[in-house]
This record gives C-alpha cells, structure tokens and sequence, in this order.
C-alpha cells in the first residue's frame, strides 16, 4: 500500500506541473488575444464622392467670392444628384435677383430649396433641430446634407453654409457613436485643403445652427 501511495504522489505532483504549464500557456494566448484585439481596432469611414467647389477659385467675381457659400452648397449637392446646374456666378445672381440672398442674412434656405427643386429634385429643409440623427440618417442612405454654422472671423461671428459629406465611426454595430465628421468648406484658397475636412460631432454641435437642407434624387 504503501507504494501505491507513493506513486500516487508523484503522479500528483507532474499532473500539478502539467496545469502549471497549461495555466500559463492559457496566459499567453489571452494575453496575445488582447494584442491582436488592441491591434484590429480601426476607424470605419463612410465619405461621399460630392464634387468641391471653392468661392476663390471657382468664383471669379470679386462681389461674389466672400457671398458665394449657398450656391456653392447647392451647386455641390445638386451635381451629386445628378442634376444639370447652372455656374455659381450665374447661380449667385439669379438668387439675388429672385430674393434668395439678403444682403444683410445671407442666403435664404427656402429659395435654396426651391431651386433644387427647379433642378428636378426633391428637397425640403428643417430648423430647430437639437441633435444630428436625422443629417446621419441621411448621410447612411447616401446623401449629402446642407447645413447651416456659425463662424468667427476677425472676432465677429457670422452665418455659414457648408455640405456635410460623411462621418467617420469605430465599429459597424447599427447605433454606433459617430468619432467625425466630413464636410466641404468651400471659404478655402486650395482644393485639397477645402474638401472633406473632418470636424468631431461636439464641435459641428457647438457651431451648428440646428438648420439643415435636405436634397436628394426625385424617384417619380
């Protein structure tokens, strides 16, 4: 008997070394599992392809240049609905002529509207909006929205149109936060520095009107 006991014991003992080394190696795999998890965390961009227009460089009226916000947004978006539109400069005196731009307001969202609609699309707009749901909406179904911001220039603070493009996320789950998101800003000198610039969702908050056109493709 009591060699039995003996051989027992150290059949214990290499058993206890056995998950000894099974409990580490356990370890490690969680561990690397960690790292490859850390490492597969990436940000999710959903970026419409919406054609760019500058107010310096595609604008070659001086009168218009620092005025030409609204028809840049609506030439933007409407082009990317596949509409036929118009140059600014002509857009830009049409509206004024029309009543669309107020010298003192800037550009009137109902005129904007309207014309989209002349172009053959469907369009309506919003205000009082307290939260960005229905502008992400919109941009997951594919479409561009027209928003409405404040901007401070020389310490004054004045109304600004700008084309929201996209959102950028970190997962794909359905109600996911939105990280960023892409706009168009069309107050730039160079291309590259206007397009899809990115603005994180506290600071479009912040600066948004709570304002927004909405512009898509007439189905009928």
């Amino acid at each position: 008997m009591g060699g039995e006991i003996i051989l027992d014991s150290k059949q214990q003992t290499a058993n206890s070394k056995q998950q000894t080394a099974n409990s580490k190696q356990q370890t490690a795999n969680s561990r690397q599992t960690a790292t490859l998890s850390a490492a597969v965390c990436y940000t999710i961009a959903m970026r419409l392809d919406v054609p760019y227009y500058s107010q310096f460089v595609d604008v070659t009226d001086s009168f218009w240049m620092i005025r030409a916000c609204g028809a840049v947004a609506l030439k933007e978006v409407a082009e990317f609905q596949g509409a036929i539109v118009p140059d600014i400069v002509t857009l830009c005196n049409e509206g004024k002529e029309r009543g669309g731009y107020d010298m003192e307001n800037g550009w009137i969202h109902d005129y904007i509207v309207m014309k989209a609609k002349e172009l053959g699309l469907v369009a309506h707009r919003k205000e009082g909006l307290d939260n960005l749901d229905e502008i992400i909406a919109c941009l997951k179904k594919g479409n561009p929205v027209i928003v409405s911001v404040e901007k401070r220039v020389l310490e004054q603070k004045r109304f600004h149109i700008i084309v929201l493009t996209g959102f950028e996320t970190t997962t794909k789950d359905e109600g996911a936060p939105i990280s960023n998101f892409y706009y168009h800003e069309s107050e730039s000198t160079e291309r590259d520095r206007g397009m899809h610039r990115t603005c994180d969702g506290e600071t479009l908050e912040k600066y948004w009107r709570g304002k927004a056109i909405f512009i898509e493709k007439n189905s009928a």
